[in-house]
């Protein structure tokens, strides 16, 4: 059995509020790689530190102070974002050497990424419009609605792995505050679950799983045996950590003697991959991977998924 790890992130609003998504762009990404794949990136060096340190790290750690007030603890794309929010807005195209420093640095980490770590990248975006039109937010709920899109986008790699693979998932629960009552916020059960940044991530791994194993089933007849990724298990942080720590993955020796820091790495690169979701020339600065400057990653619209988002 081959065991892959793979990390998800979401970029834009997952709000749905009187049937429809919060305005502006919507996302999802993951980053995947064999376990021995993970061993070696993270072990990578990237400048002077390794791949370890640089995404479990807060970005403020590579930039001068003066780039960095407040800030996140952890790896943090928003912000870079902030440190040039009052600067034109610009295309950071991975090709080109920026001359901002922080732009520079977050250029460099991706091209890290798709050109040298041997992981490979999966990304998905588009309007509102555009996920209405692949069949997301028929069910009113934008927790529900994000596992059917990372489940969906899944669905680009899983004819490609062999039906043995042990498809091992980290993803956590959505952080910002609520814009909109969900339909399980007046659930008796959840109690104070009646925001966003505190939704039921258990509910939500369990319709993740669900929806992986529907992605999978209609992937079988993409496969010359039949035979698709039929083990599947998501959680978070601390899923993972067990996961990497346990006797099974003895492939990934670094991962094993640097659990926490290396789960802390997965986010950092997922939040990374998550910058990578195409999105159309706006008054802020954006990523942009040029045409055919590496083989690892595929991104697309929501609309290119719609026959394996809709059920």
């Amino acid at each position: 059995m081959e065991t892959w790890i793979a990390t998800g992130d979401e970029t834009g609003k997952w709000d749905i509020e009187n049937g429809h998504f919060s305005p502006g762009n919507l996302g999802v990404a993951w980053a995947l790689g064999t376990a021995q794949a993970w061993d070696r990136a993270l072990q990578m060096r990237i400048g002077e530190k390794t791949a370890l340190e640089v995404f479990s790290e807060p970005m403020a750690t590579r930039l001068p102070a003066v780039l960095t007030s407040g800030g996140s603890a952890k790896y943090h794309v928003k912000d870079v974002w902030e440190c040039v929010s009052n600067e034109q807005a610009r295309d950071v195209q991975l090709d080109t050497v920026q001359d901002h420093l922080a732009l520079e640095l977050l250029r460099s980490d991706a091209q890290w990424l798709l050109c040298q770590s041997g992981l490979g990248v999966l990304a998905v975006g588009g309007s509102r419009e555009d996920a209405k039109a692949s069949g997301i937010g028929v069910s009113g709920d934008g927790m529900r609605e994000r596992a059917r899109a990372f489940a969906g986008l899944m669905t680009v790699a899983l004819p490609f792995f062999p039906g043995d693979t042990s498809l091992n998932l980290l993803i956590e629960g959505r952080t910002e505050s609520a814009l909109a009552n969900l339909p399980w916020s007046d659930a008796p059960e959840f109690g104070e679950y009646g925001s966003r940044n505190t939704e039921p991530f258990r509910i939500f791994l369990a319709q993740l799983h669900e929806d992986l194993k529907k992605s999978a089933g209609r992937c079988q007849f993409l496969v010359a045996s039949g035979s698709t990724v039929n083990d599947f298990y998501a959680g978070g942080k601390d899923y993972m950590k067990k996961f990497i720590t346990g006797n099974k993955l003895r492939s990934a020796p670094f991962l094993k003697a640097h659990a926490e820091q290396a789960v802390a790495a997965m986010n950092g690169i997922s939040d990374l991959a998550a910058a990578l979701v195409p999105r159309p020339q706006g008054p802020k600065c954006r990523l942009v991977v040029p045409p055919g400057f590496s083989d690892n990653i595929w991104t697309g619209n929501f609309k290119e998924l719609r026959h394996a988002i809709r059920s």
